[in-house]
């Protein structure tokens, strides 16, 4: 309920700017909503339960730093965590601690998009694995757009098609939606609006192999308009 299978989002600001993204976020109805505020609220308590098991294992060890002098823990809860952090060895407990506090800080969701902006380049744009990082962004500028096309790969033992941006001066190619991989018939609209935005409808290059419609991608597609 979470997630959602990747779906395409198209959005125009503005007559001469497109953005399609990619997302496995459902629509922010009420009921995600009041479930989204739980998530993070368990989220939180959890965090906050293992910083107090670590605390309370280094109390066993060293007297309470200055800072933290004033925190006061109940007895019954300090005895507890107390006999709980001895179930485990010193490396064993830290490591665990340190691992689920990385999968508390993991997004539910994954969001690309690339942005067209006409005559001036696009922008490629990836939210972050987790809340502790930011959004990962490049921006080319059109004059070192030498091509955008969909090229196929093997991922996984089988066949996957992406979408590509061949930059002037660079030996790798630009991967698109490159996380969450969607169908062909996403990405081969995303293509066509993409050359239209880029290059005033002018044909450079195409899709790797039969671009005809009807094909099944398997990803939804949703069309905003602002």
């Amino acid at each position: 309920m979470l997630t959602c299978p990747p779906t395409l989002y198209i959005r125009r600001p503005s007559p001469t700017t497109i953005e399609y993204t990619v997302s496995t976020r459902p629509p922010l109805a009420r009921p995600l909503r009041i479930l989204l505020i739980l998530t993070h609220i368990i989220r939180v308590v959890l965090a906050l339960a293992i910083l107090l098991l670590l605390y309370t294992y280094y109390l066993t060890l060293l007297p309470p730093p200055s800072i933290l002098s004033s925190l006061t823990i109940p007895p019954s809860i300090l005895l507890r965590l107390q006999a709980l952090s001895t179930l485990l060895s010193p490396l064993l407990l830290i490591s665990i601690s340190i691992a689920l506090l990385l999968f508390l800080t993991l997004r539910p969701h994954t969001s690309e998009s690339l942005l067209i902006l006409r005559h001036l380049g696009l922008q490629i744009s990836s939210s972050p694995k987790t809340y502790l990082s930011t959004t990962k962004t490049r921006f080319i500028p059109s004059q070192k757009i030498q091509d955008i096309y969909i090229n196929e790969v093997f991922s996984n033992f089988e066949v996957r098609y992406v979408l590509v941006v061949v930059v002037e001066g660079e030996g790798e190619l630009v991967v698109v939606f490159e996380r969450l991989l969607p169908g062909r018939a996403v990405l081969e609209r995303v293509w066509r609006g993409g050359r239209r935005g880029l290059f005033g409808g002018e044909e450079r290059g195409g899709a790797n192999g039969d671009a005809n419609g009807g094909v099944n991608g398997g990803v939804g597609a949703k069309e905003i308009l602002s």
